[in-house]
C-alpha cells in the first residue's frame, strides 16, 4: 500500500512541475495525485499506517488521522487548483491535524511500544500539515499569478473575479479573452 502512496504523490508533484512549466496534462496529473492520495488516508489509512503488527494499531486513531490527512490533501488541491471552497477545506484539515498529532503524543506516551506506528502517523501529519499551512498562507492572487503569469490580462480578470466572483463584466471579458485563444 506504502508504494500506492508514492506513486500518488510522484504523480502529484510531476503534475506541479508541468503546472509551473506550463506543460500539457499538468492539471490533470495534479488533480490525479492528489485525488489518489487523499483516497489512500482514507478510507485505507487504517492499512497504510499500520506497523509490522496490527496489535500495535489502534483503529479508530488510524481512521480519524487518515480522514484529516485526506480532507488537507483536498484542501491542498482545491488551492492549487483555484477551485472554490479550498480555504475551509485546508482550515478543517490544518485544525484536524493539531488535533490528532496532540493525540498522538499523548496516546503514545501511555503505548511507547508502538514506536514505529505512531512515528509513521507523525511524520505525514507534520509533513502534509506544514505544506497545508503554507498554501493556507499564500495569498489566493499570488497563485493566480503564478500560474496563468504577472501581469497578464488573463491573470487581472482571474483576480479580478475572485475577489468579486459576481463581476459578469469581468466573466465576458474572461471569455472573450478564451475565445480569442489567449
Amino acid at each position: 500500500m506504502k508504494w500506492v502512496e508514492r506513486i500518488a504523490w510522484g504523480m502529484a508533484l510531476l503534475g506541479l512541475v508541468f503546472r509551473l512549466l506550463h506543460w500539457p496534462f499538468g492539471g490533470f496529473l495534479t488533480v490525479l495525485g492528489f485525488s489518489t492520495a487523499s483516497v489512500v488516508y482514507f478510507p485505507l489509512g487504517s492499512v497504510l499506517f499500520g506497523g509490522p503488527s496490527r496489535k500495535d494499531q489502534l483503529l479508530p486513531l488510524s481512521l480519524i488521522t487518515g480522514l484529516v490527512l485526506s480532507l488537507t490533501v483536498i484542501g491542498i488541491l482545491f488551492k492549487l487548483q483555484l477551485w472554490p471552497g479550498a480555504e475551509f477545506n485546508l482550515m478543517m484539515g490544518l485544525a484536524g491535524c493539531v488535533v490528532v498529532f496532540v493525540a498522538t503524543q499523548s496516546i503514545h506516551s501511555r503505548r511507547p511500544l508502538a514506536e514505529h506506528y505512531f512515528n509513521a502517523l507523525r511524520y505525514r501529519l507534520i509533513i502534509i500539515g506544514l505544506s497545508g499551512l503554507v498554501l493556507y498562507l499564500v495569498p489566493t492572487p499570488t497563485l493566480i499569478e503564478a500560474s496563468v503569469g504577472a501581469g497578464t490580462e488573463r491573470a487581472d480578470l482571474l483576480i479580478r473575479l475572485y475577489d468579486t466572483p459576481g463581476d459578469t463584466a469581468a466573466q465576458r471579458a474572461l471569455e472573450e479573452l478564451d475565445r480569442r485563444g489567449r
